[in-house]
């Protein structure tokens, strides 16, 4: 079966620590184990998804003590 997205390019691409990224790939893998394509459409929104939440933390102005 072809690759619907370019999951290798994505992950490397993505600015998340690579721990989160394996951790993810590794959750995802357990709940699709058997459909390929379901397993990328989920890894692709789960980066989606972290990645919006990362850039948050990171932006994150520090709060004044």
């Amino acid at each position: 079966m072809n690759k619907l997205f370019d999951l290798d390019e994505l992950m490397k691409n993505s600015g998340l620590p690579k721990a989160k990224v394996q951790a993810l790939m590794k959750e995802i893998r357990r709940e699709f184990p058997d459909d390929e394509m379901l397993r990328e459409l989920h890894m692709l929104r789960a980066i989606m998804h972290e990645k919006s939440l990362f850039k948050e933390q990171v932006a994150a102005p520090a709060r004044a003590t």
